[in-house]
């Protein structure tokens, strides 16, 4: 009997042993607000280190002649860091389990993003955003990664939804924070008001890899307030989701290498990570539009955020109640392109920014919480941690070549148009490629009813 099979039936045995019924709708809610609330703040902070370079180069364009090409790059080779990092990153989470890992990752990003303030030329710039981005490695697969050693695939996009509503948040708080820092700390200290952006949002970061080890539990099997009996039902509940694997469910990492249909899914996670990377962008075009004020530039960026927040969590909560992935990924890549190829040909308001900028949010944060599902139904029980790790350091590609290219456009034309009708380009392509090239049977999950 294969390991799998026999996993299998040593939950199916759990389970008829139980004594005591496990309502499971209320102890997966109980496992969600255990675990979630420290990691959607985790990830807030996460992405507010990330992205506030956005608004730090309002002001760093004049400081330091900091161009849009400067810019671009510096954004983009954050991803090469992080790329080169993913997959060891991943793979040691799934020996040494969240709580050590989160520690390392946090402790560092926070270090680095605070060094930020130190950059006084483009080659500091790009070494320190390498840096940030080798120190961030791992933390957004590793946190998919170990959603799906506590969640069946029945709960698994709206649980995504929760921690994704991370990026959202920290964009509605991190801009209108950091322009308000970048504002009102000027000139305190003989610094720049961008250089104490950078320090007082990143030595949070550091805190709260420390209080990793004492908030989360690495596995259900592990944590003292599960009763034997729900710790069963989930084993039990995992092992469903394994049978209805796709054929190479058993296989390793090396079989991934040999699967056309897995590179295929690469490029569609490149383009959708292409359209996520399209909000960076959200500062210097309302800057283009006419708003010449920093802080009412980081209160407008707040609304987009804000309205994805909602739509993400009800489009998850649809697609578990549909049973049903693809064609609501789908929907999301082809409408989201459709808004950024809308933002190139008509004329820039502030306006016409903020709703498009809106659609393509929403779509982009709403098609990242079926990544969890889709990831888990696709890969081998054996490579799911490589797997996932290989396919957001694809995507994460994408997040270094759109930033340079849109940068470099931006310089040779002075506007954005060319840059987003190539973006949405890519990202149609992108959805056509998963919805013909990807069959239904790939996505195979077992979605049993849940509440």
């Amino acid at each position: 009997m294969s390991s799998a099979a026999a996993s299998t039936s040593k939950a199916r045995d759990e389970q008829s042993f139980d004594v005591e019924p496990v309502d499971r709708v209320a102890m997966y809610r109980r496992i969600a607000w255990r675990l979630m609330p420290f990691l959607i703040i985790s990830y807030v902070i996460n992405a507010i280190d990330r992205t506030n370079i956005s608004m730090a180069q309002l002001r760093m364009e004049s400081d330091l002649g900091f161009t849009a090409e400067i810019y671009g790059i510096g954004v983009g080779i954050f991803y090469l860091g992080y790329v080169m990092f993913e997959v060891p990153s991943n793979v040691l989470l799934e020996r040494v389990g969240i709580r050590k890992t989160l520690l390392r990752i946090m402790a560092l990003w926070g270090i680095v993003s605070s060094c930020t303030m130190f950059v006084t030329t483009p080659t500091q710039f790009y070494i320190v955003r390498f840096l940030l981005g080798i120190a961030e490695a791992g933390f957004y697969p590793g946190v998919l990664l170990y959603i799906t050693l506590w969640f069946p695939s029945a709960y698994r996009a709206r649980i995504t939804a929760m921690f994704m509503i991370g990026m959202p948040l920290a964009s509605a708080i991190g801009s209108p924070l950091s322009g308000a820092i970048i504002v009102g700390m000027e000139g305190v200290a003989g610094l720049h008001g961008w250089q104490w952006m950078f320090l007082l949002e990143g030595l949070p970061a550091v805190f709260l890899g420390f209080a990793a080890i004492f908030i989360l539990t690495d596995r259900p099997d592990d944590a003292q307030w599960l009763a034997p009996a729900e710790k069963a039902a989930i084993r039990v509940d995992l092992a469903a989701d394994h049978g209805v694997q796709s054929p190479n469910g058993r296989e390793g990492v090396g079989s991934l290498f040999r699967d056309p249909q897995f590179y295929m899914l690469a490029f569609v996670i490149f383009g959708a990570y292409a359209l996520t990377g399209a909000s960076l962008w959200t500062p210097l075009l309302l800057r283009d539009a006419g708003i010449a004020s920093v802080a009412g530039i980081g209160f407008l960026s707040a609304a987009p955020p804000l309205v994805s927040i909602a739509a993400m969590y009800l489009f998850a909560r649809r697609s578990d109640k549909m049973r049903e992935r693809r064609w609501h990924f789908f929907a999301t890549l082809l409408i989201g392109a459709s808004a950024l190829s809308l933002l190139a040909v008509l004329p820039l308001s502030p306006l016409l920014v903020i709703v498009l900028q809106t659609v393509a949010m929403c779509c982009s944060f709403a098609g990242g919480t079926l990544l969890t599902g889709i990831f888990a139904a696709f890969l081998p029980d054996r490579a799911r941690a490589a797997g996932i790790a290989m396919l957001t350091s694809t995507g994460a590609s994408a997040a270094i070549v759109t930033p340079m290219a849109i940068g470099q456009l931006r310089v040779a034309t002075g506007d954005f148009s060319i840059a987003l009708v190539m973006l949405s380009v890519v990202v149609v392509v992108a959805a056509l490629v998963f919805i013909m090239g990807i069959p239904k049977s790939r996505i195979n999950e077992c979605l049993a009813a849940a509440s």
